[in-house]
């Protein structure tokens, strides 16, 4: 679960910004949205407002590139002008600043990457203390004039010979000035390490309104979550009666034969791999000796009450968008995970929106996960669905810079009208409206 992210020099995003899902003390509405744990209380959501422009996306974005480092699924590129912020003169020299604090598995941690031109400036993982001092897991850096990595544990790890061996190892052979400690935790077999890992592998996730159908096929192979993703769809009312998955010959799935080729060479080849193989998230593997596809599909009855099929990418935006979202609200039902959307209202229809949040926040003690997402609908500042701790505003000043804050900064009564007050600039991060007449249309 996410307890704090701090991010700087990442786009339009300059000087240090705080975002954190610690709930106001005093805020005592919606007491089943706070997740209570033995040594932190944290909300269960939150809702990112901003004009267009002032970073909600960055600050989004920043999350999923940390995740894709400590994954290996993104390197750290050899020149880092193009993601650092570039409207401010004073961080032209500084790093890339990465930063967050979360539990997962029992265990509190906090994890900071700085990074610049390539090269990892400094890394370091932590054991938060709360009421006491933080305790050092591993701290690294880097020294620019021998070009030496070095890596210094804190004084309760890594302190046998044979973790020593380990760290001696991956300092002088294995770890390059581009990888992140972190994403050696194979190597380096400690509990805190691997679950720091293991956090950002399998407990944060970041949808973007351009992701995919990648989870779905292989989800809607478990009877459990078919079950779900089609009481999901009958309950918002979208005509589809039934969401499932057709198995077809690899040389009927409508792929070009180049394509096809490719794919028999590698199950050929790895006979075990599962590939994804369309935007639909449709499936290619090796079963009993035949090379298959696993294609999602979508049913509903025509006008004699006969089922039809459809491919999934014949649905709405809307439709296709809500599908998308399944394996997101099981995953919020079932796991220990923090989930961010950006842009969560992209083709959906607001009173289907606001009835998806409400019943997320209503599940009470069922939803185990979190659900941070940026969003335009004004409609969702209602008190009656969100605390005022949930909220959050993005703006940008007029030397570019992203700064963000909760509605708890303001002095705000529990009867006041959020969205009027929002709307009329009383919290800032609206879009300023020049004179249109200066536009001069004929």
């Amino acid at each position: 679960m996410l307890i704090r992210a701090v991010i700087k020099n990442y786009y339009s995003i300059g000087e240090e910004l705080e975002f954190n899902l610690l709930p106001e003390p005093y805020k005592k509405t919606h007491p089943d949205h706070i997740y209570q744990d033995k040594r932190v209380r944290l909300l269960k959501a939150s809702a990112i407002y901003g004009a267009n422009g002032a970073g909600k996306s960055n600050f989004i974005a920043s999350l999923r590139l940390l995740k894709d480092i400590v994954s290996g699924a993104f390197e750290i590129p050899d020149k880092t002008t193009l993601i650092e912020n570039r409207l401010l003169s004073g961080f032209r020299q500084e790093p890339v600043h990465l930063e967050v604090e979360f539990s997962y598995l029992g265990y509190y941690l906090a994890y900071e990457l700085e990074f610049k031109d390539g090269v990892i400036v400094s890394e370091s993982l932590y054991e938060l203390g709360f009421e006491k001092e933080d305790v050092l897991v591993y701290e690294r850096g880097y020294d620019s004039r021998t070009e030496k990595i070095w890596i210094t544990p804190g004084d309760k790890f890594f302190t046998s010979a044979k973790e020593k061996m380990l760290l001696s190892l991956l300092t002088d052979n294995l770890l390059s000035p581009k990888k992140p400690v972190l994403a050696m935790a194979e190597v380096l077999k400690n509990e805190l390490v691997s679950s720091a890992k293991e956090w950002f592998d399998k407990g944060l996730e970041v949808v973007f309104p351009m992701t995919k159908f990648t989870t779905l096929v292989p989800s809607l192979t478990d009877e459990e979550f078919s079950g779900f993703a089609n009481d999901v769809l009958k309950s918002f009312d979208t005509g589809i009666s039934k969401l499932d998955v057709r198995i077809l010959p690899l040389e009927q799935s409508g792929l070009s034969l180049q394509v096809v080729n490719r794919i028999r060479e590698r199950l050929e080849s790895s006979p075990e791999t599962k590939l994804i193989v369309a935007e639909d998230g449709t499936l290619a593997e090796r079963r009993d000796g035949k090379d298959i596809v696993l294609k999602p599909q979508t049913h509903h009855l025509d006008d004699q009450g006969h089922d039809v099929s459809f491919d999934l990418f014949d649905e709405s935006d809307g439709s296709q968008r809500l599908i998308q979202y399944i394996p997101v609200l099981r995953s919020l039902m079932t796991e220990e995970k923090t989930i961010f959307i950006d842009e969560i209202e992209r083709s959906i229809h607001p009173s289907l929106l606001k009835a998806l949040i409400t019943k997320i926040l209503s599940e009470g003690d069922r939803l185990k996960g979190q659900i941070v997402f940026t969003t335009h609908e004004c409609n969702l500042l209602d008190m009656n669905i969100l605390r005022p701790d949930e909220i959050w505003f993005v703006e940008k000043s007029d030397s570019g810079s992203t700064s963000m804050y909760p509605l708890t900064d303001f002095d705000v009564r529990q009867d006041l009208d959020i969205e009027k007050g929002y709307l009329r600039g009383r919290f800032g991060a609206i879009p300023f409206i020049g004179n249109l007449r200066d536009l001069r249309w004929k």
